[in-house]
């Protein structure tokens, strides 16, 4: 399994590559799939394909992350992040942040930042701030709280570092 490092090698100026697989378009719905498109720009954050090897610009694809990439030297697999189970650290985390019903209720009746501010204070300040994305709003060292769409609403951590399902399959041409 080659590295991120030796794609970025591999892609280089007028490299072609064809778009193998993409996740929910089938070839009937783009005319992408299949086609030869060459690199004509790489730069420190992406590369820009063309369907002319002459042309200036491109459409970009950025350089996924390392741990969502699969690379073999001829197949390039592009994942989003996957999902995963709160640990023990992040389910204690969670149980301990404030619950007050009483102001609950009232945040129903008003404009509902009470319990909002005291959350958030709860998760800025336990543990210096490493596990505010248990808050819910923003996504921190590349993790980000989502429930799982079932009848308990599970907390569930989108992690970076875990491959989801493949979102961009290409193959490298001769």
């Amino acid at each position: 399994m080659a590295s991120l490092a030796d794609l970025k090698r591999a892609l280089s100026l007028g490299t072609g590559i064809v778009m193998t697989g993409c996740l929910g378009v089938t070839k009937t719905q783009s005319a992408r799939l299949g086609a030869v498109r060459y690199v004509v720009k790489v730069n420190t954050i992406g590369v820009e394909l063309a369907e002319d090897k002459t042309a200036t610009k491109g459409s970009f694809l950025a350089w996924p992350k390392a741990s969502l990439l699969e690379f073999d030297g001829k197949t390039i697999k592009i994942y989003q992040s996957g999902t995963r189970p709160l640990a023990d650290i992040e389910a204690r985390i969670m149980a301990g942040k404030p619950v007050d019903a009483k102001q609950s209720e009232i945040d129903c009746l008003t404009d509902g930042s009470t319990m909002f501010r005291r959350e958030q204070a709860y998760f800025r300040t336990v543990e210096d701030g490493k596990f505010f994305y248990l808050f819910g709003t923003e996504r921190q060292c590349g993790k980000r709280l989502t429930y799982a769409r079932d009848a308990a609403n599970t907390p569930m951590i989108d992690d970076n570092d875990c491959k989801g399902v493949m979102s961009l399959e290409y193959e490298l041409t001769a």
